[in-house]
């Protein structure tokens, strides 16, 4: 900064900038520093490479599976990605492993996330080839991503628990192999296979019993498989180790085959998602939330634009809420870079601006000398946050009493 430009007042300063994407996968942040010396610049760059946001600072992130499946305009893997970003969904989930390194790139070059892969296992006695043996080359371009395998679990009649032995001998096999790349795997209920209910899901992770399987509810599934309309028993159930959710617009009930009415944009259907999300809040889960477009038709721009509307309307925050987030976001970029947790949600109202939250402002001449700036989506998304610290004390000198001047010496 030209001299000229700087505040005589606030010599030396720092500030932190932080993009949270999700909640401690893959952050990105730019940080600037002047006045500074160079031991204090190490310092700074130590803590600055610490940082992360711990996942009950941010909401779920939402992103799109199988949007690609039944697309009218057959987009590419690159179409995909920048339709994601456009629209403002955190990522995709892929479907098993072709292409697997094509995908990563696009999304990377998105700024977006994989969220997770799909694989098949196979439990049956005589399964030659139980699971996709690329999976031992993909599982190394995985590391530190924070992506998921969802794995569909077959070979056997829906919830036959005699096959839990081979199940769970399978599932370790993959664990130990999926821990070096910290990948976690999924287990994903689907209908007609021997893994059919969440309940079996539940079951299974248990008896594997290692900390990076566990379950995933897919809403449409759930609904197939299930008579019961009320999700929150089997979230008690799962507890921490329910790793994802996925959901879609769906009628509650529906006794004809096939999935027309148990998968909908996410802003049809009787199906009370307003419940089912808040659910999920007050369990405290933040995990990532899946959606489910598998069979819909026509252009999937319509649909992906009608669902992110619908899912932004669904998780609007209230202005206290988006206060308490905003100074919980601030207060965890403070104390990762100056060890300090100053700020109060109190201290300034969140003002909703086109779609978009912002709280605080960057105050040089704020108490203790910390201030912040955040902004989000009016769901708690895409947060961004600076966090300023001016270390400077402000020496005012006092001016010189000026002399009085000596008498006019009047004439005789």
């Amino acid at each position: 900064m030209p001299k000229s430009e700087r505040n005589p007042k606030t010599e030396n300063r720092t500030r932190g900038r932080f993009s949270v994407s999700d909640f401690g996968f893959r952050n990105s942040f730019g940080f600037r520093i002047s006045g500074f010396g160079f031991a204090r610049r190490l310092c700074a760059l130590a803590f600055l490479a610490a940082f992360a946001f711990s996942a009950a600072a941010a909401p779920s992130p939402f992103f799109a599976l199988c949007m690609d499946t039944h697309d009218a305009r057959k987009r590419s893997l690159s179409e995909q990605a920048e339709l994601l970003k456009e629209l403002g969904y955190d990522g995709a989930g892929h479907l098993w492993l072709d292409q697997v390194p094509e995908r990563l790139k696009t999304l990377d070059a998105a700024g977006l996330r994989l969220f997770q892969i799909y694989i098949r296992v196979d439990v049956s006695p005589g399964a030659k080839q139980p699971y996709d043996p690329r999976l031992k080359e993909v599982l190394p371009l995985l590391k530190g991503r924070g992506t998921q395998l969802g794995a569909l679990v077959g070979g056997g009649k829906p919830s036959d628990e005699s096959r839990d032995p081979r199940a769970v001998e399978l599932l370790r096999e993959l664990s130990d192999l999926a821990q070096p790349a910290g990948v976690k795997i999924a287990l994903y209920p689907h209908t007609a296979d021997w893994l059919e209910r969440v309940e079996d899901a539940i079951r299974v992770t248990q008896k594997v019993d290692r900390e990076n399987v566990g379950v995933m509810f897919n809403l449409c599934h759930w609904l197939r498989t299930d008579s019961q309309r009320n999700c929150r028993p089997l979230f008690e159930r799962a507890g921490s180790k329910l790793f994802a959710v996925t959901i879609n617009g769906a009628d509650e009930f529906d006794g004809q085959p096939g999935w027309a009415r148990y998968i909908q944009p996410l802003d049809r259907g009787s199906f009370d998602m307003r419940t089912f999300l808040r659910t999920l809040r007050q369990l405290g889960y933040a995990g990532p939330i899946g959606l489910q477009c598998y069979g819909l038709p026509g252009d999937a721009r319509e649909h992906l634009t009608r669902s992110i509307a619908a899912w932004r309307k669904m998780n609007p925050l209230s202005a206290s809420e988006a206060a308490d987030l905003a100074a919980r976001l601030a207060n965890d970029a403070c104390h990762r870079l100056y060890q300090r947790r100053p700020f109060k949600a109190e201290q300034h109202v969140a003002v909703l601006q086109g779609g978009e939250y912002r709280w605080g402002r960057l105050d040089e001449g704020a108490p203790g000398g910390y201030s912040a700036l955040v902004t989000f989506r009016v769901d708690g998304s895409n947060p961004n946050v600076e966090v300023y610290l001016s270390t400077d004390v402000l020496k005012t000198r006092a001016a010189p009493t000026p002399r009085p001047l000596p008498p006019t010496r009047r004439g005789p």
